[in-house]
């Protein structure tokens, strides 16, 4: 399991990026039977951020009715 030490930006549920940044983030990594490591880089990596967010809306299909 991998994670960053700071949480990364993220939309809530119903949003989806209206504007989005790449940034290189240190990621720690840990095997399942470990603790919290120690602050050692085991991966740098580029990511994608969301730096404004707007709503999705619901999209609606309609049925095609032609014969």
């Amino acid at each position: 399991m991998c994670f960053s030490w700071r949480p990364l930006p993220a939309c809530p549920a119903l949003c989806h990026p209206s504007k989005s940044v790449k940034k290189t983030v240190a990621f720690y990594c840990i095997d399942s039977d470990k603790q919290l490591p120690e602050k050692k880089v085991n991966a740098v990596l580029d990511v994608t951020v969301p730096v404004s967010c707007e709503a999705t809306l619901p999209v609606f299909a309609v049925p095609d009715t032609t014969p």
